[in-house]
């Protein structure tokens, strides 16, 4: 099984931010320049990294216990290398709205579709339009 195997398109895209570290965090965004960007994160404990947010970011410490629970990592490496820990980390970045550009793939992923009905048939539509 492949890291990637089974994720959605966002999903793949985020677990590959997340390993590369050039991604929507603070630390990133002022490495590169953005300007008003400083590299502390939210809780003001350290840069903004997947390292930080991971292992020791106290805004996200129950649910980062979750993760590595659920999991069984206890590292980086652990979480990012094997295809358990791999899907579950992106998820978990995605649904916490850790990466904001992710915000409408979790919308839409978290919207009810079930008083959705399926397209009409085009040469159906054009037949009924026709009569």
């Amino acid at each position: 099984m492949t890291l990637y195997e089974g994720l959605k398109k966002h999903e793949a895209t985020a677990l590959f931010l997340l390993r590369t570290e050039i991604l929507g965090l603070n630390a990133w965004l002022a490495s590169v320049g953005v300007p008003g960007i400083l590299p502390c994160c939210t809780c003001g404990a350290g840069a903004q990294t997947v390292c930080h947010i991971l292992l020791s970011c106290p805004d996200h410490e129950e649910s980062r216990i979750q993760l590595l629970i659920q999991t069984g990592a206890e590292s980086v490496k652990g979480l990012l290398s094997t295809p358990r820990g791999a899907k579950a980390t992106a998820r978990w970045f995605i649904q916490r709205g850790l990466l904001r550009q992710f915000d409408i793939a979790r919308e839409i992923e978290e919207e009810d579709t079930t008083h959705y009905s399926p397209l009409q048939d085009l040469d159906s539509w054009i037949e009924i339009t026709r009569q």
